[in-house]
């Protein structure tokens, strides 16, 4: 991507977000997000801390999600989509870009792998993959970019998910 554009797609994202009033209902930041001149998709990803706090200072670069059964993110994150970052129980505090999306199906195999591979950038203690071993789909998120929102705001939502699609993306670079 020329430098122009992806500073062109930073500023366009961060003008959305400082838009966000300091309290806002998910359906009404999903309508938000729908209606929005954004050219990429967005996220509302909830973490809890340390995750948050690794991610805000650059010490995570890869957001991993395990689920069961296919629930987002899994195949629903592509290449320069924007994830808003949420402290569970608390304010969107941050954003980032996603540099690149992976997606597992995950047997006891594949996890071993994953932590291999990935395992330093995920930032997991060991105890994380242990609670792991029954998941059947990874998603791993490359992330970059990440800044923190000038006034952080609330999201109003009612119930447990940790990833919701606010608006979905496009694959970059194709027409159908």
């Amino acid at each position: 991507m020329p430098r122009n554009e992806a500073k062109h797609l930073m500023i366009e994202a961060s003008a959305f977000v400082a838009s966000i009033p300091a309290m806002i209902e998910i359906n009404d930041l999903v309508e938000m997000a729908k209606r929005s001149d954004l050219h990429r998709g967005l996220h509302l990803a909830i973490f809890v801390d340390p995750y948050l706090s690794y991610i805000m200072k650059g010490l995570k670069t890869i957001e991993s999600r395990f689920s069961v059964h296919k629930v987002a993110p899994f195949q629903q994150v592509h290449a320069g989509d924007w994830i808003l970052l949420k402290q569970s129980g608390g304010p969107v505090i941050g954003f980032c870009e996603v540099a690149e999306p992976m997606f597992f199906r995950v047997d006891p195999s594949m996890l071993q792998s994953i932590k291999e591979k990935y395992g330093d950038e995920i930032l997991a203690p060991l105890e994380f993959w242990t609670e792991h071993e029954k998941s059947r789909y990874c998603t791993l998120l490359k992330i970059h970019h990440v800044k923190p929102v000038i006034r952080p705001f609330s999201v109003i939502k009612r119930d447990q998910r940790g990833w919701i699609v606010l608006k979905p993306g496009a694959v970059a670079g194709t027409l159908f």
